[in-house]
């Protein structure tokens, strides 16, 4: 058990492995357990089945008899000799020995058709007689005979005799012809009351109670259990006990009434069924039905042991078998995990060293997840070692590559180790070179940051590198490498293709390559294609044939297309010579006055005019280019210079501004850099002349507003003064005056002329005690009413009250 010794503190392989064989071990054992279940459910349906067919068999066989008595007595009430003589008074007149005579000849008659009875009698209550087939008896012979010595007394029976409304089956004894005392099952049915609610007369009819007995015995002999007839009452009637056995629930043997508290007898409920109570102390199945024409109940009381006797033995042999099986699988199952776990834990213990709890350490619980996790681990590690070999195998070609291009070929080994190593072949000694410069990858980066936050760079290295060489070895051979600001392609041409045909070709690749770039990623891509060199010392050339050409595309801004050196150089050796480029003084102090007032459109005409002429021109060189580009740049620093305070707003919003404007490589991007500031520059202008001219206006309008605010104070006193009159002084419509003076001084003019008139009157009012009267006239108030509404308003109290308070 030593090779357990550290799983148990954590959750191994072996808890799932004993999981599991103690899963397919209980299975087995369930469903033995189920059909042993199943089986004694089987079993005891058919007992109970069993034992309702006996009873029914039973039950058919003594209803017949039933059947027999009770068409018996129904004949017997119908009798017509019976009726006359117990339903008149012939007893008292005494004149009833004829009719006593042909009853019992018509009951002679009725014996020989009825014989399932052993025998019958009526009693007659007015003559207190029976009467018998052939003879008739006093009730004292009749119950001597009968019923003498026997669990009924006289009392008892003159009592069951002479009621009115009885009708059911007793137990009792009676003598037999050999004059023992046998047990006696008689079904007791009244006459009809007569008109004075009397008892008028009994029918009683004698069973076979050993016949029924026999019945009882032969259904016992099939279920094993005792077999019970119960009347209506609940009294046992007939029981497959032994002779002299005392009945259940009976009082020491002398009523033959069952005991109201035996159990089970009040779960008797229904026509039939069947229910588990004990009996003599014994757990007992119960199974009945009921009489179909009578109140007979037949009972059958079948103790546990004899139910599940076989059963018992099929329960406890199946559950010796499980637990052997139990312990015999546990058994196996510890044996098969030490064995099957040993050569698991020695591979653990390979893996860690001989240490497996130091595995559990690790948070890994189980011995697969553990070697699982160092697979992955070493998986892991296997491929970062194989990402890193392609990752320099990539730059050791790429420093191969570039160093081809820059003309310094390696001395210290060959050409074709060098080829082999880097997965290289040159096919031929004619080469050519495309730079690709790729713009826009600010935008991929982003876009793919959140995939690679820290490998943007490389994934867009990958995809140039692998487009191009797609597109360029479907016709020739192509290696991508990377210089740094550029993609260089050396394209190793394919033997016996004139060079026109492999040109043709290399630039359809780059057009190809161009379209799927922007299509797929959203990469614009510029290409420079060199002309077709031999030898490995041409390719040094061919770089150099490249760049220029990718700086010529620089400068002119031509981002658009693929351009090759052969094109170039048949643009610059027209035969018209060039002498310079079209920017005249005149042209630049326009475009210089245009910025200077503020004039954004023609300022933006006059720059593109410039740049596009130039551009039409087929002469225009990429010297030429670059001159024009310092000479635009160097208008703008003019135009800066000379506007002062504009100059110092743009700059402190763009501090960079001028540093970008001088680091741009082409005459387009210039073209929109210089739009753009240019239109800025134009807006601080115009912004800079709108808050001048709106200063001005400001001045004038607040000398506007003193001078009205003068002519106020110098003729307060006049009550003619108002809008209109102030408005012809100054020669201007009074509501127009109005406005003026409100969007000034924020104060409506008639405001503006009470207020000084209410000063005046609150400076006489404090200083010369002067009237109300004299104030209002004085301050140029028409009336004194007036005056006070306007001194209230203005003041919030009356000119008494201001007077009284100062």
């Amino acid at each position: 058990m030593s090779r357990f010794r550290w799983w148990p503190r954590r959750r191994s392989v072996v808890t799932a492995w004993l999981l599991s064989y103690l899963i397919v071990l209980f299975v087995p054992i369930v469903l033995s357990a189920a059909a042993y279940t199943q089986t004694r459910a089987t079993v005891d349906e058919q007992i109970r089945s069993g034992n309702e067919l006996l009873l029914a068999q039973m039950r058919e066989k003594i209803d017949g008899q039933i059947g027999s008595v009770k068409r018996l007595v129904a004949q017997i009430y119908a009798n017509v000799e019976i009726q006359s003589l117990f339903y008149t008074n012939k007893a008292s007149r005494g004149d009833y020995l004829y009719d006593l005579y042909k009853v019992t000849q018509d009951l002679q008659g009725m014996s020989s058709a009825y014989t399932s009875y052993d025998e019958f009698y009526i009693y007659w209550t007015q003559g207190d007689s029976v009467l018998m087939p052939y003879v008739y008896k006093s009730a004292d012979n009749a119950y001597e005979e009968w019923y003498a010595g026997g669990t009924m007394s006289m009392d008892e029976w003159r009592r069951l005799v002479r009621s009115t409304d009885t009708r059911k089956f007793i137990r009792t004894s009676r003598l037999n012809e050999a004059g023992a005392i046998v047990p006696s099952v008689n079904y007791v049915s009244t006459f009809p009351a007569d008109e004075n609610k009397d008892s008028v007369g009994t029918v009683v009819v004698m069973l076979d109670a050993e016949q029924m007995r026999r019945d009882a015995l032969n259904v016992r002999e099939f279920s094993g259990g005792e077999v019970f007839i119960l009347n209506g009452e609940g009294e046992v009637l007939v029981s497959s006990l032994e002779e002299g056995a005392e009945l259940p629930g009976s009082a020491g043997g002398s009523s033959g009434r069952m005991n109201p508290e035996l159990p089970g007898l009040d779960r008797l409920k229904g026509e039939q069924g069947s229910f588990e109570e004990s009996f003599r102390g014994e757990a007992s199945q119960y199974s009945y039905i009921r009489s179909v024409h009578s109140d007979l109940t037949y009972v059958t009381v079948v103790p546990n042991s004899l139910v599940w006797k076989e059963s018992a033995y099929v329960g406890r042999l199946t559950t010796v078998s499980i637990l052997f099986s139990l312990l015999g699988g546990l058994g196996l199952t510890v044996f098969f995990l030490r064995r099957h776990y040993r050569p698991l834990g020695n591979l653990v213990r390979t893996l860690y060293g001989g240490d497996p709890a130091a595995a559990g350490s690790q948070g890994v619980m189980n011995e697969y997840l553990l070697i699982e996790e160092e697979w992955k681990r070493n998986a892991g590690e296997r491929e970062r070692d194989r990402q890193r070999f392609r990752q320099q195998n990539r730059e050791l070609r790429d420093s191969f590559i570039v160093r081809l291009l820059k003309g310094r070929v390696e001395r210290r080994f060959s050409r074709e180790e060098l080829l082999a190593a880097f997965d290289m072949k040159f096919e031929s000694d004619r080469f050519a070179v495309i730079l690709f410069d790729v713009d826009g990858n600010e935008a991929f980066l982003e876009r793919i940051k959140e995939m690679q936050p820290e490998g943007g760079q490389g994934l867009l290295r990958f995809i140039v590198s692998n487009v191009a060489e797609e597109w360029i070895g479907r016709s020739h051979a192509g290696y991508m490498a990377d210089t740094g600001d550029l993609f260089a392609c050396l394209a190793c041409l394919r033997p016996n293709t004139p060079p026109a045909e492999a040109l043709a070709e290399l630039k359809q690749a780059a057009e190809n390559t161009r379209g799927f770039l922007k299509q797929r990623f959203q990469l614009e891509a510029s290409v420079a294609i060199s002309g077709v060199h031999e030898s490995l010392s041409g390719i040094a050339e061919a770089y150099r044939e490249a760049l220029e050409t990718m700086e010529y595309k620089y400068v002119v801004g031509d981002r658009e297309s693929s351009l090759s050196y052969e094109e170039l150089e048949r643009s610059e050796r027209l035969p018209a010579a060039v002498e310079g480029y079209d920017y005249s003084l005149q042209t630049e102090q326009q475009l210089i006055n245009y910025v200077l007032v503020g004039d954004i459109a023609k300022a933006r005409r006059t720059l593109d005019e410039i740049i596009e002429r130039n551009l039409r021109n087929g002469e225009f060189t990429t010297e030429l280019a670059r001159c024009l580009m310092f000479d635009l740049v160097c208008t703008f620093l003019k135009t800066m210079g000379e506007l002062g305070d504009v100059q110092a707003s743009f700059l402190e919003k763009h501090p960079k501004a001028l540093e970008r404007l001088t680091g741009l490589r082409s005459v387009k991007d210039i073209q929109a850099s210089l739009a753009e500031m240019l239109e800025e520059v134009c807006r601080l202008t115009a912004a800079k002349q709108e808050a001048n001219r709106s200063r001005g206006r400001d001045r004038q309008l607040s000398s506007f507003a003193e001078s009205i605010q003068g002519y106020i104070e110098k003729h307060y006193e006049d009550p003619n003064l108002n809008i209109t009159m102030i408005g012809d002084t100054f020669g201007m419509k009074a509501t127009y005056l109005s406005k003026l003076y409100k969007d000034q001084t924020g104060e409506g003019l008639l405001d503006a002329i009470n207020r000084t008139r209410i000063n005046r009157a609150k400076e006489l009012l404090r200083t010369e005690r002067t009237s109300l009267e004299e104030a209002a006239g004085r301050s140029g108030f028409s009336s004194v009413n007036t005056f006070i509404r306007a001194f209230k308003k203005v003041e919030g109290v009356t000119p008494g009250q201001y007077k009284w308070l100062e």
